[in-house]
């Protein structure tokens, strides 16, 4: 997956960009704060990137960052489609097999439900350095 991005710090060690969010955002550079249309007021999620080939970067420079598939794959499975399957196995376990009443048996599936996207959430964390966004291009 691609996506454009500004970079907002740049030390030796370290490159953080900020994603764009839409195509409208990514025509220009947002310093004065004050676009309508884009969530610039918004508070900045910044990205750890890393610079394989090494160009010649500064900060306000707009990129092209690439994805690893896996990493967005892992994510809709790990969390999003996991705890959804989890949670109807759980309740239709729970309400028909274990006849609990329907506010436990519900109560059991969003827990169950919530505990797998945060075990899927914090166990990526753990990975992301293997899969860390690279730099593809200097726009």
């Amino acid at each position: 997956m691609k996506n454009k991005a500004i970079i907002r710090d740049l030390s030796r060690e370290n490159i953080y960009v900020e994603p764009f969010r839409s195509e409208a955002e990514a025509g220009h550079s947002c310093g004065s704060g004050g676009c309508e249309h884009c969530g610039c007021n918004k508070k900045a999620r910044l990205l750890k990137v890393i610079n394989p080939q090494n160009f010649s970067l500064k900060r306000g420079n707009i990129v092209e960052i690439e994805y690893s598939t896996t990493r967005a794959l892992r994510a809709f499975f790990g969390i999003i489609l996991l705890p959804v399957l989890l949670f109807i196995s759980v309740f239709i376990l729970s309400k028909e097999i274990l006849r609990f009443t329907e506010i436990t048996a519900l109560s059991a599936g969003l827990v169950s439900a919530v505990s797998a996207a945060l075990i899927s959430l914090f166990s990526g964390r753990q990975n992301s350095d293997q899969e860390t966004p690279r730099i593809r291009e200097v726009l």
